[in-house]
C-alpha cells in the first residue's frame, strides 16, 4: 500500500529517492531492501512537461500528503499555514487568509480614500464583529501586514540558513525564530 511518506522513487539512471530519509539511497540500503520484501516496487520518478525527470513534480507529488522533498518546501508550507492562519489583534482573531488579506488592504485603501467618515463592522473569524473607524482600520491593518511581511522575512532568513548548511532537518525549521500570530501588547 502506498504510504508517501515512505516510499522510493526510482530514476533511470537507478538512482533512488527515498521520502522517508528525503535523500537518494544506495540500492542495496538496508531500508529499502526490507522495504522490497514487503512487495512493493519503487515508483518512476516523475517527469515534467517535458519529459525530463524532475525534483520539482516529484515536490508536486509529495506536497498534498505533508511530505517535502526539499527543506526549504518545508519551511515555505511552515509560513504559508503560520500566514493565512489568523491574527490576533486586539483581542480578535483576524482571519488573514488570501482572501481576507485582500479585503484588508481593500479596507485599508477604502479608510485612505474616504477619510475620518470611514467606518465599517469587521467581521472576524469568529463571526463577531469589530466597529472600526478610518484610524482602527488603519491600525488593523497595518498590523495584520507588519505580520505577514514578517512571516515572509523568517523564511527568507530560515531559507538563507537551509542553504548555508546551518539547519538540516524540519525539526530546526520548526525551532527556528517564527512571528507570533499575537498582537504584541
Amino acid at each position: 500500500m502506498f504510504d508517501p511518506a515512505n516510499w522510493y522513487w526510482i530514476r533511470e539512471d537507478g538512482a533512488l529517492y527515498s521520502s522517508a530519509s528525503r535523500a537518494f539511497v544506495a540500492a542495496n540500503d538496508t531500508d529499502y531492501v526490507l522495504w522490497l520484501r514487503t512487495g512493493a516496487m519503487p515508483t518512476p520518478y516523475p517527469r515534467d512537461a517535458s519529459g525530463a525527470e524532475s525534483e520539482a513534480e516529484l515536490a508536486e507529488v509529495l506536497r498534498p500528503y505533508g511530505v517535502f522533498v526539499r527543506l526549504a518546501d518545508y519551511a515555505a508550507a511552515k509560513r504559508y499555514a503560520l500566514e493565512t492562519g489568523g491574527f490576533v489583534y486586539g483581542g480578535n482573531l483576524i482571519a488573514t487568509d488570501r482572501d481576507s488579506q485582500a479585503a484588508i488592504g481593500n479596507g485599508a485603501l477604502a479608510a485612505t480614500v474616504i477619510g475620518s467618515e470611514f467606518s465599517t463592522a469587521w467581521k472576524c473569524a469568529d463571526g463577531s464583529f469589530l466597529s472600526l473607524g478610518q484610524d482602527e482600520m488603519l491600525a488593523m491593518a497595518t498590523a495584520v501586514m507588519n505580520f505577514i511581511s514578517s512571516c515572509f522575512s523568517a523564511e527568507a532568513v530560515i531559507v538563507r540558513a537551509i542553504e548555508e548548511g546551518n539547519i538540516a532537518n524540519q525539526q530546526e525549521v520548526d525551532a527556528a525564530e517564527w512571528p507570533s500570530a499575537r498582537q504584541a501588547q
